[in-house]
């Protein structure tokens, strides 16, 4: 309640400002939530040592054999569990994305993990189906088999 003959000081420009620059930080944090973009490096920073030393893991080539089988259709990172657990696989994704093998996007609380086929086809031509095609006569690892 005021007192009589006191009245407030209006809000200055600086206060006002400074309401508009929380809002528009909270606006802008949000959204970047909403559109967080994961580092992929470009079809010409994709590097053969590190694409081979990542297909070298059997856990990484277990995924990546998957993904083929299932070209076209960005896969959840719970589509992986067999594989291993939360934390390795959230490892081995990582890396595989690092390397320029997959591609994974943020959707909501989703991050939906793809095969980059065409972009490492024009950077190494037959090398993916190369390995791809002799990595399908080895059985993929079971979690017990990955862990002992």
């Amino acid at each position: 309640m005021e007192k009589a003959g006191f009245h407030p000081e209006p809000k200055s420009n600086r206060d006002t400002t400074q309401e508009h620059c929380v809002t528009l930080n909270r606006a802008l944090n949000a959204f970047t939530f909403r559109t967080m973009i994961l580092p992929h490096p470009s079809v010409d920073q994709i590097d053969l040592a590190n694409v081979l030393a990542v297909l070298g893991d059997q856990t990484r080539l277990a995924i990546v054999k998957y993904l083929a089988r299932n070209e076209g259709v960005p896969m959840n990172c719970s589509q992986f569990l067999d594989f291993g657990s939360k934390t390795n696989l959230s490892y081995h994704l990582a890396k595989l994305r690092e390397a320029g093998v997959t591609r994974t996007e943020i959707s909501g609380t989703s991050r939906l993990i793809s095969l980059r086929r065409a972009e490492l086809g024009r950077r190494f031509p037959g090398l993916l189906d190369s390995i791809i095609a002799a990595a399908a006569e080895t059985p993929a690892p079971q979690f017990n088999e990955i862990v002992d």
